[in-house]
């Protein structure tokens, strides 16, 4: 279901809470009825069909989680929920939903009061990490949208891979965008890097490159320039004409600092109903690829920056999002992939439609 539909069930969570904290802070069953199970539907997850979700589902155990949440007539995962007034993160609430998920063999667990919503892992050996993540809908709902959407009914199946992507990029790229010169750095080391591979027959002056780099960021990202340390070119000056063909001063600036692009993503329709619309365009457009076969997609041989679309490695330096074995490259803007998309539906006779969308 699309996510548009979550914020508004999460507003309208938002504003019973505010208007029933009384009701909700000792009344279980409210909870359940009017503040999860909506949030539960707007996942996909229906509540009233029990192929889907089965509660108060006595284990082999005798215990009775307060829902069963289930696919292809296997528990993806255990929802236990609790009034207002109990705090999630108490050991023993834990605990409780612990020993459901680990006697039924089920890899993840959440523990919701409607307003604030804790995902359990039940098989890490670290008791820290089985907490994933905590979040309150009243505080940050754009967050908690992103971490809720996780739990789609149609994609529970790869929540262990969102999360491990998920990890991936915040270890690897949050020291790298801490700052502006933590992310310039990594540019100019990545770029000089590559440089230097292709070009290794080539010497060249200690400082020589990282100039020229740190010029070429300069005029993109319109900053004062950067001193920087002075290298002779072959004829003996610092010839600006080679490095940059437009004059600063007359050279509109791609980057304006005073305006940015609005954010878009898209929204992908394909003939049996399914929709897709990811916050990431990115995400979208690789699971997208996915639904329509990854194979038949790689089969079209199509290129994208001088890099196949489908490649069974991964690029040095390009984006691409994983699927199964498969990388696929991301690397566009919200205007390729759609193209993309579309000339995938053409040459293989799929209906689709591909709308570009604000965030």
């Amino acid at each position: 279901m699309p996510n548009s539909s979550l914020q508004e069930t999460i507003n309208n969570i938002i504003a019973k809470v505010q208007r029933y904290p009384d009701v909700y802070s000792r009344n279980e069953t409210a909870v359940r009825d009017q503040l999860i199970n909506p949030i539960l539907h707007a996942l996909g997850w229906d509540v009233t069909d029990p192929d889907i979700v089965l509660p108060n589902e006595p284990g082999r155990d005798g215990k009775v989680p307060d829902y069963s949440l289930m696919k292809n007539k296997q528990i993806k995962l255990i929802v236990e929920g609790k009034h207002i007034g109990v705090d999630l993160r108490q050991d023993r609430v834990i605990s409780q939903l612990g020993s459901y998920c680990h006697s039924r063999s089920i890899d993840f667990g959440l523990l919701t009061n409607g307003v604030e919503w804790l995902l359990f892992k039940t098989f890490e050996r670290n008791i820290a990490e089985r907490t994933v993540w905590h979040i309150d809908i009243r505080q940050n709902t754009e967050k908690a949208i992103e971490k809720l959407s996780l739990l789609f009914h149609n994609n529970v199946e790869h929540l262990e891979d969102e999360l491990k992507r998920s990890k991936a990029l915040k270890s690897y790229f949050e020291p790298i965008t801490a700052n502006q010169n933590a992310f310039f750095n990594w540019c100019k080391a990545s770029a000089k890097e590559a440089f230097l591979k292709e070009n290794k027959t080539l010497k060249f002056k200690p400082e020589e490159i990282d100039n020229y780099l740190q010029k070429k960021l300069d005029l993109l990202f319109n900053l004062a320039p950067t001193p920087t340390t002075e290298t002779n070119p072959t004829n003996g000056e610092d010839n600006e004409s080679e490095l940059n063909p437009n004059p600063i001063d007359e050279t509109p600036n791609p980057f304006p600092t005073n305006s940015r692009a609005a954010a878009t993503k898209l929204k992908i329709t394909f003939a049996d109903g399914t929709i897709l619309d990811d916050r990431k365009a990115s995400i979208a457009f690789a699971k997208a690829i996915e639904k329509i076969g990854i194979e038949r997609v790689r089969a079209l041989q199509i290129v994208s920056n001088t890099v196949p679309l489908i490649s069974t490695t991964k690029h040095e330096f390009y984006g691409q999002n994983q699927v199964d074995n498969y990388y696929v490259m991301t690397n566009t803007d919200t205007k390729g992939k759609k193209a993309t998309l579309e000339q995938i539906a053409n040459a293989l006779g799929i209906t689709l439609d591909v709308q570009i969308i604000p965030k």
